[in-house]
């Protein structure tokens, strides 16, 4: 039997809604549910009616910044081409671009805990001239001077502040003051549980243990453990005294041998860079596998995936949907280790 379904195609532009007055940067990306073979994101002056193309791609976001010269209400709206080469144009959005001159600072992130050589730039939405560094002691308020590409001693070690100034038609711009630490000492990095060659044969034990007792798809957590670890060769240890956590999940908090200061990504003016963060710590690998199963259990969050747990593919989806990874590609990530290394074999053990 065949079936026909007839369903109308939609396409919004995203990142900014009417009314909203603009004066920074803006991520704009579009929703829609077809595919299409060239995007573009345009601006339009409702007064003269002229129309400026901001991006033009075959598909993905755009990172708008106006300055001073978009000043003003306008029309914003993405415009499409499928993949048979027809044309549509998603409703406008009108927004107020107020276009103050600006000056983001690139290089270091707040909290950040800097042990080497930090490469600053910068980001503004006009022609800057006379762009400085500043390094701000904490504690006394003096400032210094420093160089693009900047390698502190151990005579910086502590807290600090971090800005940039540049020229802009005879005044001054200065980006914000970003507190972050300096931190010269040893450092510890993640540690293997196991050899690579023998991480399956642990993971798949413990999770169709646990699918015994809970149901959960055997190789949907096996698959995670697979991913979250690098294979058992990227588990977390406190970075400052070396301390083994067993964290097989990279689960955040407090676990039932405390916590490790270990490595987590956060973004700040388009760059992504590393800070603390704390992570539970386990006594084995049992404590650990078990706390990640009580989590996906109790927490209310996870009702969704608690629903299709036995199923490793919707599991998967679920996972995403209830905020267990940002990255858009979990699920994906996750059903191709099922499907390369053939896991669905372990959820055929009977329960």
């Amino acid at each position: 039997m065949y079936i026909t379904v007839d369903v109308d195609r939609y396409l919004y532009i995203k990142g900014t809604s009417n009314g909203k007055n603009v004066d920074g940067k803006v991520t704009l990306s579009t929703s829609r549910n077809f595919n299409v073979s060239e995007t573009e994101y345009v601006m339009r002056d409702p007064v003269t009616g002229i129309e400026t193309i901001l991006y033009k791609a075959g598909y993905g976001s755009y990172t708008w910044f106006p300055g001073p010269e978009m000043k003003g209400n306008k029309e914003l709206y993405a415009r499409v081409k499928d993949t048979a080469g027809n044309s549509y144009t998603s409703a406008p959005v009108y927004v107020n671009v107020i276009g103050s001159p600006k000056l983001l600072l690139q290089g270091v992130g707040p909290n950040q805990v800097v042990s080497g050589t930090v490469n600053l730039k910068y980001l503004s939405n006009v022609k800057l001239t006379d762009i400085k560094y500043y390094l701000i002691n904490s504690n006394s308020g003096i400032k210094k001077e420093i160089s693009s590409s900047f390698t502190p001693d151990n005579t910086y070690s502590g807290k600090w502040k971090i800005k940039a100034e540049g020229m802009y038609n005879g005044n001054r711009i200065e980006s914000e003051e970003v507190e972050f630490t300096i931190y010269m000492g040893k450092t510890y990095s993640s540690k293997p549980i196991i050899e690579k060659d023998k991480f399956l044969d642990l993971a798949s034990k413990l999770a169709v243990n646990n699918m015994k007792k809970t149901g959960m798809s055997a190789a949907l957590q096996t698959a995670q453990a697979i991913l979250e670890t690098g294979w058992g060769q990227s588990v977390p240890v406190d970075k400052y005294n070396g301390q083994f956590s067993y964290n097989l999940f990279g689960i955040k908090g407090t676990g039932n041998a405390g916590s490790v200061i270990s490595n987590t990504w956060e973004e700040y003016n388009g760059v992504t860079y590393r800070i603390d963060a704390n992570f539970r710590a386990y006594n084995n690998v049992d404590e650990s596998w078990e706390d990640h199963n009580n989590l996906l259990l109790t927490a209310s969050r996870y009702s969704i995936y608690r629903e299709v747990m036995h199923n490793s593919t919707q599991g998967a989806w679920a996972l995403r949907r209830a905020g267990y990874a940002t990255d858009s590609k979990y699920p994906l990530k996750l059903m191709n280790i099922i499907d390369t290394y053939n896991l669905l074999k372990l959820d055929e053990v009977n329960i």
